[in-house]
């Protein structure tokens, strides 16, 4: 039993040799070959350049008319006649609405009537002191006498001045039954309709905004405040507000106002900008984004605003070193204006900072430059 078990055993081994050799072999085999390395990661850089800069404040604004009413009668009766559609534009001077005349023509006559019957009674009245007058230098008629001629016809002057004012009113009373706009804008919708009874004073009739131009309110910090006041002591201060609406082209205007007082409990101050809003792209009640330009910093270093990365300890950007390897190096910045930003600190002009492909960049590895991008216009 022993010899068949040694035999046995040794007709294992000599089976299992070959397969132990292979094994051996390719584990050898993967002990020598090396994996390829990686290709360094490919991105796209620019080049920091001087540009000149504009300044800018970026903040919310709300579209308001330079003039708005809500019209009202300043006298009562039914409503007549209203002379324009809703959302119509109007001039200076159109009519708008007529309230019934009937009863201020009526009242106009009377008082028309009364004036000239006291005007008879003063010119006689003047007759008659003018004739007291000469009897009493004749002693026909006492001194008395006179006064008492003398009184009445001042009286009836008096009545006489009355009863022209009193015809004067009830011929703006006429006029009033007549609303007319008082400056060029747009109509809003009727508040009241034919046949409604107008109180005087009360009734709202519509609103009427003006267009054209138009104001933008704009609320800034405080901080703001002197550079927003240098900026208009130098000249005009150009505004654009534009609508939320994506490819919206922005309205051009100029800042004109500039508040009395900051309010204590924001912190802001309330300026206004003006702009020709011939196309009436503005709309009162509207919110825009506006951007105040408050001066040009020239000569200053950018790039574009893609490059920036923010990091634990600020904002940082790639810099190609010269040989082909990334740098991590920290800046400062300043405003952004149309996808470029100032560097205020960090970046010379001439450096190439990585503007595509940051993810696949780590400090001090070797990148492949792909393209090398231009940016901005008008360089200096």
């Amino acid at each position: 039993m022993d010899r068949f078990f040694f035999l046995d055993a040794r007709r294992f081994w000599k089976g299992l040799s070959p397969i132990v050799a292979a094994t051996v072999l390719a584990v050898a085999g993967c002990e020598e070959k090396v994996p390829p390395k990686a290709p360094p990661p490919q991105v796209q850089v620019a080049a920091a350049r001087l540009m000149d800069m504009p300044l800018e404040i970026r903040t919310i604004g709300t579209v308001e008319p330079i003039q708005s009413v809500t019209l009202r009668a300043q006298v009562g009766g039914y409503l007549g006649e209203i002379f324009f559609g809703e959302g119509q534009e109007v001039t200076a001077g159109q009519r708008l609405f007529q309230l019934d005349p009937r009863t201020y023509n009526a009242q106009q006559k009377v008082s028309e009537g009364a004036l000239e019957q006291t005007r008879a009674q003063l010119a006689n009245a003047e007759y008659q002191l003018r004739h007291g007058e000469n009897l009493f230098k004749q002693q026909f008629i006492s001194e008395e006498t006179l006064e008492n001629l003398r009184a009445a016809a001042r009286s009836l002057k008096a009545t006489v001045q009355a009863q022209a004012a009193a015809l004067e009113r009830a011929q703006l009373d006429r006029q009033f039954t007549l609303i007319s706009a008082p400056f060029t804008g747009r109509m809003g919708r009727w508040l009241a309709f034919k046949g409604d009874l107008v109180q005087a004073n009360q009734t709202q009739l519509a609103t009427l905004n003006q267009m054209r131009p138009i104001d933008v309110r704009i609320s800034i910090p405080e901080k703001d405040l002197p550079t927003v006041r240098r900026a208009m002591a130098s000249g005009e201060t150009p505004v654009r507000a534009a609508q939320a609406e994506a490819g919206a082209e922005p309205a051009n205007g100029t800042l004109n106002f500039v508040d009395n007082a900051v309010d204590e409990h924001t912190g802001s101050i309330v300026v206004k900008a003006r702009f020709d809003n011939e196309d009436e792209r503005l709309w009162p009640g509207q919110f825009v984004d506006v951007t105040i330009q408050v001066g040009v910093r020239e000569g200053a270093t950018v790039v574009p605003a893609v490059a920036l990365q923010t990091g634990q300890l600020g904002e940082y950007v790639w810099v190609n070193d010269g040989e082909n390897k990334a740098l991590n190096r920290p800046v400062k910045t300043g405003p952004t204006r149309g996808g470029i930003t100032i560097i205020n600190e960090g970046l010379r002009p001439g450096e190439k900072v990585v503007v595509d492909g940051h993810v696949r960049v780590a400090p001090g590895i070797a990148v492949r430059i792909e393209k090398e991008v231009t940016f901005g216009d008008g360089a200096s």
